[in-house]
């Protein structure tokens, strides 16, 4: 119980932010190139890294929106590589993560739901 109470509070945005690495999302996926069918699907070829402040967001090195002290969107949106549209949500008291996607290009669209590990701070 001690080290929730600590963890919760380091998790209250501060001016230089906290980064988390989060990894091993899993979850579920449903593409135009497979008409859609929802199958079983994932990410964990490396962490990510997602860091808030008190009036920003970032993961990786894209600019994101802050929603509130644990939840952010990211916008992403380029003639060569399509459209995207991404929301975060961090549990750090259950050190999940719940990451949600729809994008849209010219070779594939669709929308994917899935729930990975925050691993700890960045390093």
């Amino acid at each position: 119980m001690k080290n929730i109470a600590i963890l919760l509070s380091l998790w209250a945005p501060v001016s230089h932010g906290l980064c988390f690495e989060v990894d091993n999302l899993k979850g579920y996926s449903a593409r135009s190139h497979a008409q859609f069918k929802i199958t079983e699907d994932g990410i964990s070829y490396a962490p990510t890294k997602i860091t808030i402040g008190n009036n920003y967001a970032q993961v990786d090195d894209r600019d994101c929106t802050l929603l509130s002290n644990n939840m952010l969107t990211c916008v992403m949106n380029s003639k060569d590589v399509g459209s995207a549209v991404e929301a975060w949500s961090l549990y750090p008291e259950t050190k999940k993560v719940v990451y949600t996607s729809h994008y849209s290009s010219l070779t594939n669209s669709g929308a994917t739901f899935f729930v990975g590990t925050i691993m700890g701070f960045c390093k």
